[in-house]
């Protein structure tokens, strides 16, 4: 049944690129794709996992990512009704300029910022244990992190996502300027960015690394779409460079693993398969042996909504963790079910048809609203950001679950800010093509 899976998403695919004018950045075809990446590596360990597929999970992938497709299309044909005219070719692309001396005071600040959360994450390392200095703090704060509730505490949670929100706005603005001509002094724009990549990477957690990858690919590719009147780019060009992008987030990924203990003894073929494939098996086991659905609403899609709700004393329902149980498949474990177990869960099957079309519709406004070119580079900014729940469909779901909460609103309030101040101490500048 696993084969028919991987036929059935390869004709969606296609249809889905079709009907998309051949636009492969489209939502619709990269959720496919991510479901033929995570249904690939199922397929290449099929015997060392002893799985088999029911064709009730078939049925309820397929349906799935349909649902997403329809919500898709059903906003782009609003969108196709007041079409603007066709835009003409090589449009030119305005480099954005910010004064030196406010970033050195940003990176001045972020600085600042990063020395506070290493030394708090130090702190946290020695309360597990920690008695061989930074070389293992990483590895000894993840045992604390693992503790339901535990956090590096709410002065490093905003520092990180100030972090985060200036290293979005600031790689928007340097691959913005990479396409409108090149500048020496754009690679200042990169010190925000990569010392909010050393905030992260105290969080101990390893996702940020594709959450990034997939940030820098659509920046690019829609910069570049809106440069040539949004003019579809070469298929091939776009699924090289998301390939290779994919493979160094799959070393990065492991070799991380070793720095924060979670890579031991393991090898990389099989962490990328337990991390891509297994929630295809996974979301079989539990429909078919495992399933008890919830009687709380919104049990594991609307964690955020009901921690705040709680801390409220709003609603009287017992502390609950976002990780899911694991279950065994050979000698290989994981807790994640694609993002359809928690719709199905929650919100029963049509439920789950009716959240995909949602995530669909939703995702397609963005992109919709970003080719019409209306408010541009924040919409991209917030797109590129809300890529990384996209490119984790078929292993969980993370749009409700996880930025359904105060910190991304917090996120996103600091992005709009900083983003709208940083664009008023501007000069715009029109790029010249032949420069790049």
């Amino acid at each position: 049944m696993i084969y028919i899976l991987f036929f059935g998403l390869c004709c969606m695919f296609v249809t889905a690129y079709l009907m998309n004018q051949k636009d492969i950045l489209s939502p619709w075809v990269i959720t496919i794709g991510m479901f033929l990446v995570s249904t690939f590596f199922a397929i290449l360990n099929i015997d060392t996992w002893q799985f088999t597929l029911s064709p009730l999970t078939v049925f309820v992938i397929l349906t799935g990512v349909f649902a997403f497709g329809v919500g898709e299309i059903l906003i782009s044909a609003a969108f196709e009704k007041h079409a603007v005219p066709k835009r003409k070719q090589n449009r030119g692309i305005s480099r954005i300029e910010i004064p030196q001396t406010v970033v050195i005071v940003i990176v001045l600040g972020m600085v600042a910022g990063l020395a506070v959360m290493i030394k708090q994450t130090y702190e946290i390392s020695l309360l597990a244990g920690n008695t061989n200095g930074l070389a293992s703090m990483l590895e000894y704060a993840r045992k604390m992190y693992i503790i339901p509730g535990y956090t590096i505490g709410k002065a490093s949670i905003h520092i990180s996502l100030l972090g985060k929100a200036f290293s979005a706005v600031f790689l928007y603005f340097f691959i913005n300027n990479l396409h409108a001509g090149k500048n020496r002094r754009d690679v200042l724009y990169l010190f925000p960015v990569v010392l909010y990549l050393c905030m992260a990477a105290l969080g101990t957690g390893r996702t940020f690394m594709i959450e990034f990858l997939g940030m820098v690919i659509i920046f690019h590719f829609l910069i570049e779409r809106k440069k040539n009147g949004w003019k579809t780019i070469h298929v091939w060009k776009i699924v090289l460079i998301a390939a290779a992008a994919l493979g160094v987030f799959f070393i990065l990924f492991f070799l991380f693993g070793f720095i924060t203990g979670k890579s031991q003894g393991g090898k990389l073929f099989d962490m990328v398969s337990v991390y891509t494939g297994m929630s295809i098996p996974s979301l079989d086991y539990w429909l078919n042996k495992a399933k008890d659905l919830s009687t709380v609403f919104g049990e594991e899609t609307l964690y955020g909504v009901t921690s705040v709700l709680r801390k409220l004393n709003l609603v009287h329902l017992k502390e609950t963790v976002r990780h899911l149980e694991f279950v065994d498949f050979g000698d290989a474990s994981g807790n994640v079910y694609t993002c359809l177990r928690r719709y199905i869960n929650d919100y029963g099957y049509v439920g789950m048809l009716f959240m995909q079309g949602a995530v669909g519709a939703f995702y397609s406004l963005f992109y919709n609203n970003i080719k019409k070119e209306n408010g541009f580079g924040i919409l991209l900014i917030f797109y590129g950001v809300l890529m990384y729940p996209l490119f984790m469909q078929s292993i969980d779901e993370l749009i409700l679950s996880s930025y359904l909460s105060t910190s991304y609103m917090y996120l996103a309030v600091y992005i709009l800010v900083i983003y709208f101040v940083l664009m008023r101490v501007s000069k715009k500048k029109v790029g010249k093509l032949n420069e790049l």
